[in-house]
């Protein structure tokens, strides 16, 4: 059993234009905050999927870390893991 919390969460839901004919599914997904604008400021970089990202990121924006903390998303782990 997985948790289905995702389901309702707003920032986990895609939009039309991301599920077009000429689209494809995102094996990695980098972040796209702050810390990608000066990676000279980053001090810490997670590596994560499904629900984990949420959780970091909130508590990366309550702490006022976007700057200093990147998170990057890593979807179908086992796939990549065997692609390496």
């Amino acid at each position: 059993m997985t948790p289905k919390s995702l389901l309702r969460l707003p920032e986990a839901r895609s939009s039309i234009d991301e599920m077009t004919e000429n689209t494809e599914f995102e094996r990695i997904i980098p972040d796209s905050g702050p810390a990608t604008e000066n990676a000279s400021d980053v001090t810490k970089l997670f590596f994560c999927s499904g629900k984990i990202y949420y959780e970091l990121a909130k508590e990366r924006d309550d702490k006022n870390l976007q700057a200093n903390i990147a998170i990057t998303r890593l979807e179908q782990v086992i796939t990549l893991l065997l692609i390496l």
